[in-house]
């Protein structure tokens, strides 16, 4: 089992919603999730751990396991397609051919 996973077990159960809670089950205040990775972080040995780079890897792996960007805005409380448009550019060029092939015009002939 992972640390994750123990930890959605143990303290914060199998409900959807935010990842890290308060003890009344609403979401922690931005200060109080960043000095909590923070203090994760430093005892990982891990530096860069900041909430904002958990959001950028969701929305980056979302767009690459085919997930419309709207969804993804609408995930992350973004208000306008500008922000999930620059998660989206982070998708190279390389994945980007390698995805070509299941939309391609001639991709749907084989099939």
């Amino acid at each position: 089992m992972t640390a994750l996973q123990e930890y959605i077990e143990r303290f914060r159960g199998g409900e959807p919603g935010t990842l890290f809670q308060s003890r009344e089950g609403r979401a922690l205040p931005s200060h109080a999730l960043n000095v909590l990775m923070k203090r994760i972080a430093d005892r990982a040995g891990l530096s860069k751990v900041h909430p904002h780079r958990f959001r950028h890897t969701f929305a980056t792996w979302a767009i690459r396991a085919k997930a419309r960007e709207i969804d993804v805005q609408a995930l992350l409380g973004h208000s306008s397609l500008t922000m999930v448009q620059r998660y989206a550019r982070t998708y190279s060029s390389e994945q980007a051919v390698e995805a070509h092939s299941s939309f391609s015009p001639v991709g749907q002939l084989a099939s």
